[in-house]
């Protein structure tokens, strides 16, 4: 039976990062017998916009247990460019390029989720300065003036505001979440971050779950 994996995440979430290869490993898994999209949730928006600089003190703090649960560092780049600054946490830039994304490619998505969150992490890239985006579209094999076209496009940013939504609505209180459907029957797989073997067990229950569900 195919089912549909949503990967709810937001580009400026640390344990998402951490969480992306694993996640683009049980894409790598199972994407012959599954469909897979990676879903922004708009963890920065509206009145929780505020420069890096405020949630220095949280990042450093919690960097530790992240990069030693996960695996992944957090750049010297990041902290350097990024961490300090008056820089504005902001996820609509970011989740506009997923959206794009999206558009234009209708598969490999949890692989772009992965390498927009490295290109902040662990490049200490700017989400806000659309001229990172060139670079990553190019990567992905898409021409990068389009790309950026299509970000600053009211379309986008409308798709990005229903995206948000619709996480919410759904009920996603926190990043990452991923959940397997099978039409309007969904089954958690992971709230924060998991190992892949507790994703493939997990996987494996829904299965059981679903089938004895549906004869």
């Amino acid at each position: 039976m195919k089912g549909q994996i949503l990967y709810f995440f937001d580009p400026l979430c640390g344990w998402c990062y951490g969480f992306g290869q694993t996640m683009e490993d049980f894409y790598h898994q199972h994407k012959a017998q599954h469909d897979f999209e990676a879903i922004a949730g708009g963890m920065v928006t509206n009145e929780r916009i505020a420069p890096y600089h405020t949630m220095a003190d949280y990042i450093t703090g919690v960097k530790p247990q992240l990069e030693q649960t996960t695996g992944q560092p957090i750049s010297d780049a990041y902290e350097k460019n990024l961490l300090h600054s008056k820089i504005l946490m902001d996820s609509v830039p970011p989740s506009k390029a997923l959206v794009v994304y999206k558009k234009l490619q209708a598969e490999g998505s949890i692989a772009f989720a992965h390498a927009l969150q490295r290109m902040h992490f662990s490049e200490g890239k700017d989400y806000n300065d659309l001229g990172n985006y060139v670079q990553l579209a190019e990567d992905f094999e898409l021409d990068g003036e389009e790309f950026l076209a299509l970000m600053q496009a009211e379309a986008t940013a409308d798709a990005v505001s229903q995206e948000f939504a619709w996480t919410q609505q759904v009920g996603i209180q926190g990043f990452p979440t991923v959940v397997i459907g099978f039409d309007r029957d969904f089954y958690l797989l992971s709230r924060g971050y998991a190992p892949t073997d507790v994703l493939n067990e997990n996987m494996k229950r829904a299965l059981e779950a679903h089938t004895n569900k549906s004869t």
